[in-house]
């Protein structure tokens, strides 16, 4: 695996059992993809550089003040191999420009 540039975020289970310890999943979260993204353009991107095991894209659009659709809105999670490979992923991943857009 190679290490580069980029943007994504382990998602946290919340509170788990006593003293409010935190479970970390194996989950990541990417913002500001392309309008034109779809999984697989995601998952080939990302599977050169860890183990890809699910990517899900969502999609929406944002709303203005008056109520009105303002601009597409999409963002996805992408499950990799162990939760290890999912910090070094999201320190990793932070700024990096995919499809011209640059990830958060």
């Amino acid at each position: 695996m190679s290490s580069f540039p980029s943007n994504f975020t382990v998602a946290s289970t919340g509170s788990g059992g006593s003293g409010g310890s935190k479970r970390y999943r194996n989950e990541l979260f990417v913002g500001n993809l392309s309008y034109f993204c779809q999984e697989n353009d995601l998952y080939q991107f990302l599977d050169g550089y860890c183990h890809v095991s699910n990517v899900r894209i969502m999609r929406g659009v944002t709303s203005n003040s008056n109520g009105k659709p303002h601009r597409p809105l999409l963002f996805g999670f992408v499950t990799v191999a162990t939760v290890q490979e999912a910090h070094e992923m999201s320190k990793l991943m932070t700024g990096m420009i995919f499809m011209g857009r640059k990830l958060r």
